[in-house]
C-alpha cells in the first residue's frame, strides 16, 4: 500500500510539472546554444525586383561561421516568419539576385542557387577580416 502510495504521489508530480505555467516551453539556454546578437534594426533583403522581403523583425540573430577549410562567413538566423517568406523568395527566384542592405547601403549581393528552406542562410566572406567587417555592418 505504501509503495502505491508513492506511485501515486510521482504521477501526480509529473502531471502537474507538465501542465503548470510554463508547459510547451523551451527549456533555457545551455552552454552548446550559440550566443546571437542582434541585428541592425536597418536590415532587410530585397528581391530582383527590389521588393523588401526579409526585415529585422523576421530575424533572431546573427552568429560568425567559419570551417575548418577555413571559409569564413556570418550566419543570419530566421524567426518562422523569415524562415517561410526566405523560403518562398528563395523558391522563387533561383538563378536570380538577392540584395542586402543595412541602412539604405548594400551590403551583399548573392545569387540565389537553391531553395533554402532551413531557417538560416550564410552570407560567405573571402577571409576573417571581411568576416568582421560584415559582421559589425550587420550588427550595428
Amino acid at each position: 500500500m505504501k509503495k502505491l502510495a508513492i506511485l501515486f504521489i510521482i504521477s501526480v508530480l509529473i502531471f502537474l510539472a507538465g501542465c503548470g505555467p510554463n508547459a510547451g516551453t523551451l527549456p533555457p539556454a545551455t552552454s552548446n546554444m550559440p550566443v546571437l546578437d542582434a541585428i541592425s534594426d536597418d536590415f532587410c533583403i530585397k528581391n530582383d525586383q527590389g521588393e523588401v522581403i526579409i526585415t529585422s523583425v523576421d530575424v533572431i540573430g546573427v552568429d560568425h561561421f567559419s570551417d575548418k577549410n577555413t571559409e569564413y562567413g556570418v550566419i543570419i538566423y530566421f524567426n518562422e516568419n523569415g524562415t517561410e517568406k526566405f523560403y518562398e523568395m528563395t523558391k522563387r527566384n533561383i538563378g536570380k539576385t538577392s540584395f542586402i542592405y543595412v541602412g539604405g547601403q548594400l551590403v551583399q549581393a548573392p545569387l540565389i542557387v537553391e531553395e533554402i528552406d532551413e531557417g538560416s542562410t550564410i552570407l560567405r566572406c573571402s577571409d576573417k577580416d571581411m568576416q568582421d567587417k560584415l559582421f559589425n555592418l550587420l550588427t550595428d
